[in-house]
């Protein structure tokens, strides 16, 4: 029996996208059974070890749409899994809407958990924000697991930034006023909790390794912004933010 089709995690979670970027990298995860992971037939760009359950790809696009088909090959029988097809459309830069990742990130720790938190992004086109763990640092075979199930589009909290602008003093007589300009500037957060129950899912999934969970045992967090591309129509993630290092 042939076994299940290789699952795409990043960068999109298998849905199909857009770049400016002609290099690109792809990973996900696949049975234990799989002997090797194949890509438009070949194996050229995969990193996989047998037996494992992360893969990940990295290659050369063109320009326009490249169609990916995935498929991983069961160690016994050799007999190939269904197709895992993502298409990824490379267009000019000046064509496309760029995001940046997310900034103001910081992790925050829990007795029984840790939150990943960032500013929102200056980009008009922002709907959201990805969160994503791993139990190494740049990820294993460079993969994070995301932690969220849905794209988190709701703020956490709000910060008020006061800057002084000018400072004036006039005097009438024995009477000294001072006059002081400000400006205040509201700046959004938004947020994502990771506890052991999530982590049990990702370990039972087969997403992560089990390790214990508690202060002695360090996790690595990035976060992602998503946009919307109007001339497109398209969703596009961008790259990870610098990575946040932490145990509960």
């Amino acid at each position: 029996m042939a076994i299940s089709a290789p699952v795409i995690l990043l960068p999109t979670n298998g849905a199909d996208y857009a770049t400016d970027i002609s290099t690109q990298t792809l990973s996900g995860t696949t049975s234990t059974d799989t002997k090797e992971i194949q890509v438009n037939g070949s194996q050229n760009g995969v990193s996989y070890t047998p037996g494992e359950t992360v893969w990940a790809w990295t290659g050369e696009l063109s320009l326009g749409t490249n169609t990916l088909n995935i498929i991983a090959v069961e160690n016994i029988t050799e007999l190939p899994s269904p197709v895992t097809t993502i298409t990824i459309t490379l267009i000019q830069q000046d064509n496309f809407i760029t995001v940046s990742p997310p900034t103001g990130v910081q992790l925050l720790r829990y007795q029984d958990k840790l939150e990943s938190v960032n500013a929102e992004n200056p980009e008009a086109n922002t709907i959201g924000y990805n969160y994503y763990v791993s139990t190494q640092s740049g990820g294993i075979n460079g993969s994070y697991v995301k932690i969220n199930t849905e794209l988190i589009t709701d703020y956490s909290f709000y910060e008020n930034n006061t800057t002084l602008l000018s400072k004036t003093q006039d005097t009438a007589g024995d009477i000294r006023v001072t006059t002081i300009t400000e400006q205040i500037t509201r700046v959004y957060y938004y947020s994502q909790y990771f506890d052991q129950n999530r982590y049990k899912e990702m370990v039972e999934a087969g997403q992560l390794p089990a390790v214990a969970f508690n202060e002695n045992t360090p996790f690595y967090f990035v976060i992602t912004a998503v946009i919307y591309d109007p001339v497109l129509g398209q969703v596009t993630e961008s790259a990870y933010s610098i990575e946040l290092e932490g145990s509960p």
